[in-house]
């Protein structure tokens, strides 16, 4: 104990510690984004964005987040035939939803919307709100489910990016039609955003 000590009197091992102790405060920092990297799956996703100003940033929407009626598991087709709006949307919001992907040249689309965890890989989404009003026009009497053709999903990812000043319209027009791309990582069913690639 005295040993220790005495070597720790002295002014580069005082010196050592502490660059020790900065650099282990630094890579906490970095550890999550770098097994995101190594140990995560790249994915290039489609997103879309009604407001693009070039120069500011951009709130993207994943297309596979939106999902049509046709598409969901026939437990939460079910839902739709309820007559209750408000318990049907309360039903939702307690379900956890899993996307099941697939390839399609180069691209990353949806497989599938299941509400058990799938043995491939998936993304962790939660109910977020409808997607489309079906009807322009329509009154108290009309039903819920005439209203609507599908709901969109809330994934844990940042869906935000700097919009560069010189966009193209080929750009804004991939955007505004939801062919643009980015890249990404799935990690442990969660999205992590590496580039967008406008």
């Amino acid at each position: 104990m005295q040993n220790w000590k005495n070597k720790f009197d002295r002014i580069e091992v005082r010196f050592a510690t502490v660059v020790l102790l900065i650099a282990l405060v630094f890579a906490t920092l970095f550890i999550q984004p770098v097994i995101v990297r190594v140990f995560g799956t790249p994915l290039t996703l489609t997103y879309q964005a009604d407001y693009i100003d070039p120069g500011s940033e951009l709130f993207g929407v994943l297309t596979i987040a939106q999902i049509p009626v046709d598409e969901l598991p026939p437990s939460i087709r079910a839902l739709y035939e309820m007559e209750d709006f408000d318990e049907a949307v309360q039903l939702l919001n307690e379900e956890t939803f899993y996307i099941t992907l697939q390839e399609v040249n180069g691209i990353t689309v949806r497989d599938q919307v299941v509400l058990s965890e799938p043995s491939a890989d998936y993304i962790i989404a939660t109910f977020d709100w409808f997607l489309d009003k079906q009807l322009v026009d329509w009154n108290e009497d009309t039903p819920w489910q005439d209203r609507y053709t599908g709901i969109k999903l809330r994934l844990d990812t940042v869906q935000r990016y700097f919009v560069p000043t010189n966009l193209t319209n080929a750009q804004r027009f991939a955007i505004e039609q939801g062919t643009a791309t980015a890249r990404y990582v799935l990690y442990q069913g969660n999205l992590y955003l590496i580039d967008p690639l406008l």
